[in-house]
């Protein structure tokens, strides 16, 4: 198991650069029981481009973290534009299309504006 962080831990690896030190790296590395990873892994996190990719790890995670921060405000802009006009104006065409069909029923026309086509009779209704 790892153990957990404190709050001041947190803040300092947040601060620190991409180098190891050697506790970092005997920390590490001390969970297994390998001869000569510590070596191997010090030299191998110490290259150029090691360093390189953590470097755009580190920017490449902090990008998306600002994109969806940004994309969640989009999202609440949207979605309270959303309810203040797009709702109102749904409920406004559903009552007028109700509306529609109560004065077609009225006047003696099927619901919908359907008519029945020309020349062709409708049964009566059956009891």
């Amino acid at each position: 198991s790892i153990p957990a962080l404190s709050l001041p831990r947190l803040a300092l690896l947040r601060r620190a650069s991409f180098t190891f030190t050697s506790a970092q790296l005997s920390t590490l590395t001390s969970r297994i029981d390998m001869p000569g990873l510590t070596a191997n892994l010090a030299l191998f996190l110490e290259r150029p481009a090691a360093k390189k990719a953590r470097r755009i790890g580190f920017h490449v995670i902090r990008g998306v973290k600002i994109f969806l921060h940004g994309s969640g405000r989009t999202a609440w802009v949207v979605g309270t534009t959303a309810l203040l006009l797009v709702v109102p104006l749904v409920f406004e065409i559903d009552r007028e299309q109700q509306a529609a069909e109560m004065e077609a029923m009225q006047l003696g026309g099927a619901p919908g504006g359907l008519q029945a086509p020309q020349g062709l009779v409708m049964p009566p209704p059956q009891r």
